[in-house]
């Protein structure tokens, strides 16, 4: 399968999610001012949207899944 080209619905999806993660900051901490990695990975017929963070208060490293679409054929 070709791989799958990011469309405006998944960039919409990128924006918003990362947005809302932004606003909330560190899962564990709280802390506003995170380092983020924002990923689509394509898994069989799905694309996985999802964030790797970093805190540098806390030093915790975690990856957050926020979505997920189906790939239209």
């Amino acid at each position: 399968m070709e791989a799958a080209i990011p469309d405006a619905e998944d960039i919409r999806i990128l924006e918003n999610n990362t947005y809302e993660t932004l606003k909330s900051g560190c899962k564990e901490c709280g802390f506003k001012q995170i380092v983020f990695q924002a990923a689509i990975s394509v898994e069989q017929n799905t694309k996985v949207f999802f964030l790797s963070v970093e805190c540098p208060s806390c030093m915790e490293t975690y990856k957050e899944i926020m979505a997920m679409r189906a790939i239209d054929d």
